[in-house]
């Protein structure tokens, strides 16, 4: 194995694995005041029989890989639930050619991994255990869990020589785009609810059309090809402006372009502009692209000659292609919510009003009064497919938040700390408002405030 790859990855786990909890601003970890009022008075552990991680650490870092692996390997014996052990041990082994003991170590350290700092690596590298074992189905398998589990390191992903027997297969450009696409800043991913190949049906649940929406350049742009039922066509470009922090789409076709701007709010992609035809003739247009529960798309246009007196233009309903007709439909039945069961936990969890979150949130929480913050952090959300995904950030490390719902009257969400302690958030949204608390261990409680951040 080549020198380069050893130091370089080396540099990437020992990154990953030496943070700890989230830091506060002035290095106070975030939780260090209810962690601290936790451990007093509790009595000191017995000390472990055998290497201890520092121990062992030590040699990782030091690339001695080999007597690392042996102290890894007691200390998980020792310790069976210990992620970072297992995640080191994997590397140590990895590295010196054990591939199918690594692989074991791999799987565990994925597994039992607490956060998507820890577990998007390890699923990583599973794939590149798998890739040098020459069994191309499994590494993809596995490098696709990885973007899922939170990988994002565009720059390894290019450079490991570990995957060089899957660069010529098709499927490995697919999986370069969606490691750049995840690593993209929230703000660019706004609009991939869109992204796919689609049937589109009018109100009367008449197909009128079929539409291809790919991202291009890393995920920097979607380029849209539509095709009408009656064999016209039309090709769009979107992209984010980083500048003026807005969307932009232009759409062409054979009566002329279309040029607007937009930002998605409210839970929707909102654009406005000119549509300039080509007899020399301009009208304005309104587009709402609202993602719905269930992962289907309804797009709504209207249009004007004065800006005063708006009518329909076009209303359709995108259906992943091949699926069954949708029927005719009303736009009050693509917003109807099924009755929860009873004691469901999954009751509301895709609730079209969590669509209304995605964006940037600035948070403030504290154990007493909120206007005394102790605790300052940004919440993003975003649509991934039909659910809303997000993640807590917190002097830039990421914690994923999980099990994101909403009853219709209650927010519920929970985070992961990197030490492994699980925090829950309830509360509600008013608005561009999010107030709740969020409980922990040892009965921590820290009441918050989010306000949604305009881009």
């Amino acid at each position: 194995m080549p020198r380069r790859r050893m130091e370089s990855l080396s540099r990437v786990t020992l990154a990953l694995l030496v943070a700890p909890m989230l830091p506060l601003p002035g290095g106070r970890p975030m939780v260090s005041t209810a962690l601290a009022a936790a451990g007093a008075g509790q009595p000191e552990s017995a000390q472990p029989q055998g290497p201890t991680q520092a121990e062992a650490d030590r040699l990782f870092q030091q690339q001695k890989y080999a007597e690392a692996a042996a102290m890894y390997e007691q200390i998980v014996e020792r310790e069976p639930e210990n992620p970072t052990a297992w995640f080191n041990l994997g590397y140590s082994l990895h590295i010196t050619g054990q591939l199918e003991r690594a692989l074991v170590a791999h799987e565990k350290a994925a597994e039992i991994a607490p956060t998507a700092q820890l577990r998007g690596p390890a699923v990583y590298n599973i794939g590149c255990a798998n890739a040098l074992l020459g069994r191309k189905d499994a590494a993809f398998a596995a490098l696709v869990r990885a973007v899922d589990a939170g990988f994002t390191n565009t720059q390894l992903i290019q450079q490991d020589s570990d995957l060089d027997s899957l660069r010529d297969d098709p499927r490995f450009e697919e999986i370069q785009t969606r490691v750049q696409q995840r690593a993209l800043p929230i703000a660019f991913r706004q609009f991939n609810f869109w992204v796919g190949k689609w049937d589109v049906y009018n109100q009367a649940g008449q197909r009128v059309g079929g539409n291809r929406i790919t991202l291009e350049e890393g995920g920097l742009f979607l380029q849209e090809r539509w095709v009408s039922g009656n064999g016209g066509s039309g090709q769009s470009i979107n992209y984010f402006e980083p500048v003026g922090r807005v969307w932009k789409q232009v759409w062409i076709d054979s009566q002329g372009v279309l040029e607007t701007s937009g930002t998605f709010e409210d839970g929707a992609m909102r654009f406005r502009g000119e549509r300039k035809l080509r007899s020399g003739r301009t009208k304005q247009q309104k587009m709402v692209f609202t993602p719905l529960p269930d992962g289907r798309v309804r797009q709504y246009i209207e249009e004007s000659d004065d800006g005063e007196t708006w009518t329909v233009y076009f209303d359709g309903l995108y259906v992943p292609a091949g699926s069954e007709a949708p029927g005719a439909w009303t736009p009050e039945s693509l917003t109807e919510q099924p009755e929860a069961e009873e004691g469901g936990a999954d009751a509301g969890r895709h609730a079209g009003v969590l669509a209304g979150l995605v964006g940037l949130w600035d948070l403030s929480a504290s154990a007493g009064n909120i206007d005394e913050a102790a605790i300052e952090a940004l919440i993003a959300f975003e649509m991934d497919g039909g659910d809303v995904t997000g993640f807590l950030e917190l002097d830039n490390e990421r914690v994923p938040l999980e099990d994101i719902a909403h009853d219709g009257e209650t927010l519920t969400m929970r985070l992961t700390a990197p030490t492994g302690d699980v925090y829950r958030f309830r509360g509600e949204v008013t608005g561009d408002t999010m107030r709740g608390v969020w409980t922990g261990p040892n009965g921590l409680e820290l009441n918050s405030r989010a306000s949604r951040r305009v881009l």
